[in-house]
């Protein structure tokens, strides 16, 4: 019943939002009249600002909450029972990511590589230029990560991880597979260098969440913590760029 209850909350964590997304596109093509592109731009100007995030996020994030909201319960209790624990993984890992990306920014410099800005970098760049700093960080900095936290660590999670000890790493790497590839698409469609950079840019924070995610023996707050680091400092320092 729970792998029934995890698959049918990422099915709607997808159809959800697409299904907005197609209808609006639809509207905007047949009833305005406008082109394919300008309908596809419009739909992303719409969906990059913070009304645009909420009203896709808002009905998901009820209706998730409604079919596993005792197993959201359970874990968040538990979650604030270890909160010095929760704390120091999710520093701890924030850390380590940036780390690891900081190395993956030297070899980029010293290959001389030009690469383009990641996708979630140009979203935060469109916020910042539609709403003010204070939204921009609660939007992308709280909501978003908590959102994405329940589907892939616990509706991933409750769908293909059943042992939190001896289970094996691979459905762990696989949600920070499919994490990457969510947040930066190109690489499906274009295999050269520049996709690949920006691939490992969101696999290596995400796959990080997936190890603090089994080592925590499945504490949310420690990687929503992180999540939360991470996109907050990323909201800040383009604030300032």
């Amino acid at each position: 019943m729970t792998r029934i209850k995890s698959l049918i909350t990422i099915l709607i964590y997808f159809l959800v939002p697409l299904s907005m997304q197609l209808g609006l596109l639809l509207y905007y093509q047949h009833s305005l009249g406008l082109s394919t592109t300008e309908s596809a731009q419009r739909l992303m100007d719409l969906f990059t600002s913070v009304n645009g995030m909420l009203y896709m996020m808002g009905p998901v994030l009820l209706i998730v909450f409604a079919l596993n909201y005792k197993y959201f319960i359970a874990k968040f209790k538990y979650a604030f029972l270890v909160l010095r624990q929760s704390l120091i993984y999710g520093f701890v890992g924030y850390l380590v990511s940036i780390t690891l990306l900081a190395i993956l920014g030297v070899i980029i410099s010293m290959n001389n590589l030009e690469v383009t800005n990641p996708e979630n970098q140009e979203i935060i760049n469109s916020m910042l230029r539609n709403t003010n700093l204070f939204i921009a960080i609660l939007t992308l900095g709280f909501i978003i990560p908590l959102l994405e936290e329940l589907i892939f660590r616990i509706a991933f999670a409750g769908l293909f991880i059943r042992d939190k000890v001896k289970e094996s790493w691979l459905p762990y790497i696989a949600m920070a597979i499919i994490f990457a590839l969510i947040h930066e698409t190109s690489i499906i469609t274009v295999h050269d260098l520049n996709s690949l950079f920006m691939f490992l840019f969101y696999f290596i924070p995400a796959m990080v969440l997936s190890a603090i995610y089994k080592l925590s023996k499945h504490n949310i707050l420690a990687v929503y913590i992180m999540h939360v680091l991470t996109n907050v400092v990323a909201v800040l320092v383009s604030s300032y760029i």
